[in-house]
C-alpha cells in the first residue's frame, strides 16, 4: 500500500499502518466470526435435539395409545407380494388358504389389489377431484346467486364450459367406480 502525497510528491509507506491496524482488529474480527460460527452450530444441533425429543415423546404417546386399546385384527395390515402359483387354486384363494391355515383365529379378510401404482394414482386424483368440489361448494355457499363454472380443457383454459359441482361430482363417480373395479375383494 502506498500512498502519493502530493506536496512534495514522495511516496509514503503506510505498511507499518496498514500492520497496525490488522494486529489491532484481527482479533475483534476472527472473535466475532468464530462466535457466529459455533453459535449456528449449537442453534442447529439445540433444533435437532429438540425435535429428537419430541417425536420421541411423540412415538412413545402413539405406542402408549395402541398399547392400552384392545388388539384387534384389523389395527394389522400384512403385505402379501409375488406369491407362489398354485395350478388347483387362485391367487386369491392361495392368500386365503394360506391364512386359514396358519391365522384361523385372526385372520377377517384379504383384499387383492393389481397394478398397484395406477391405483395410487386414481386415488390421488380422487382426492383433489375432492378438494375441488370442496372449493367449489364453499364459492357457492357464500354466493348463491352465481353457480360456479369451470372449463373442462387443457389447464381449465380451453374446453366447454361446465357447471363446477356437477363436473367434479360426476368425475368423483367415475373415479369411484374404477376404483372399485381395481380392488378385488376376496
Amino acid at each position: 500500500m502506498f500512498h502519493l502525497d502530493h506536496s512534495g510528491f514522495g511516496l509514503i509507506l503506510l505498511w507499518p499502518y496498514a500492520f497496525t491496524f490488522w494486529t489491532c482488529y484481527a482479533f475483534t474480527f476472527w472473535t466475532c466470526y468464530a462466535f457466529t460460527f459455533w453459535t449456528c452450530y449449537a442453534f442447529t444441533f439445540w433444533t435437532c435435539f429438540v425435535l429428537k425429543t419430541e417425536y420421541a415423546k411423540v412415538a412413545a404417546m402413539r405406542l402408549q395409545f395402541v398399547a392400552s386399546e384392545k388388539r384387534r385384527p384389523d389395527q394389522y395390515t400384512v403385505l402379501v407380494r409375488n406369491g407362489l402359483p398354485d395350478a388347483d387354486e387362485s391367487g386369491s384363494e392361495c392368500v386365503e388358504h394360506f391364512f386359514l391355515v396358519n391365522h384361523q383365529d385372526h385372520y377377517l379378510m384379504h383384499q387383492g389389489v393389481y397394478d398397484a401404482n395406477k391405483l395410487a394414482k386414481l386415488v390421488r386424483e380422487k382426492k383433489s377431484k375432492e378438494n375441488w368440489l370442496d372449493y367449489y361448494q364453499l364459492k357457492y355457499s357464500r354466493d348463491q346467486s352465481k353457480r360456479p363454472m369451470m372449463k373442462t380443457g387443457f389447464l381449465g383454459c380451453f374446453g366447454e364450459k361446465v357447471y363446477a359441482i356437477d363436473h367434479q361430482t360426476a368425475e368423483i363417480e367415475r373415479l369411484s367406480k374404477e376404483i372399485r373395479g381395481r380392488v378385488c375383494h376376496g
